[in-house]
């Protein structure tokens, strides 16, 4: 099994084999390489499973779908989708605040909040109940305000962890003293949570869908880009949406 995961500032490559019913971690590698994942993915995993045993060992591919980089789950789902043509390896899809809460430590009680960084001002949000990691609510985009309501709300005792903090510290720093911010070391996947993750998805041939939760950028800003092109907005709205068929048709 391989689990590729991209949704933040870091790549993230891991291998393990199935021992009884649990993945073994075999290796794992993490990249501090904005924007660098697609020259960095395809030699990683070659070297890699060149010193495993080949491709052929493989009996799926998991990989983390968002909500995080739009690049960089784009470049991840595009890589799977290759792997599945060229070895028929079935995929499963792997939410990035769920690995995260996988990767904090285990508590007894309370809830466990994950908030990562969506773009200025916005951040993505999910609270899980902390024995179970059973998810409390849908991942939401919240301004900083909305999310330090929603977590002030969550029933105690109440843990945050994320990237999203540490991009808005001092709003965050408002948030009511009983609510344990975990140190920044929890921010990113840890290898095991990720195969624990793999270990729970649901594997079949057809592609993983990206969690992006939100529009991209362009999306958002598509009247000023059709302005610039010199098309209306409507003519522009148009062709995104053929676009959009034209990738789901392929």
């Amino acid at each position: 099994m391989a689990v590729l995961g991209a949704a933040e500032e870091r790549l993230h490559l891991v291998i393990g084999r199935d021992v009884d019913g649990e993945l073994v971690l075999e290796m794992a590698q993490e990249w501090r390489a904005p924007m660098r994942a697609m020259a960095l993915l395809a030699p990683s995993l070659h070297a890699a499973l060149s010193l495993l045993g080949g491709p052929g060992r493989l009996k799926g591919l998991a990989c983390v779908r968002g909500p995080g980089s739009f690049s960089g789950l784009r470049v991840v789902l595009s890589f799977a989708e290759g792997m599945k043509a060229g070895l028929g390896l079935p995929l499963g899809g792997l939410s990035h605040l769920h690995v995260l809460a996988l990767s904090a430590p285990k508590f007894p009680d309370g809830t466990l909040a994950v908030v990562t960084h969506a773009r200025r001002g916005l951040v993505h949000v999910q609270a899980f109940f902390a024995p179970s990691l059973d998810p409390l609510c849908d991942v939401r985009v919240l301004s900083v305000p909305e999310a330090i309501a929603a977590i002030e709300e969550l029933p105690g005792p109440v843990r945050v962890l994320g990237s999203g903090l540490r991009r808005n510290a001092q709003a965050f720093a408002a948030l009511a003293t009983s609510v344990q911010t975990l140190d920044q070391r929890f921010d990113h996947p840890l290898p095991e949570a990720l195969l624990e993750a793999a270990r729970l998805a649901t594997f079949s041939l057809d592609p993983v869908e990206p969690l992006y939760v939100r529009p991209s950028d362009a999306e958002e800003n598509l009247p000023q880009i059709a302005a610039g092109r010199g098309l209306s907005p409507d003519e522009a709205a148009r062709m995104l949406e053929k676009a959009r068929l034209s990738a789901q048709k392929f």
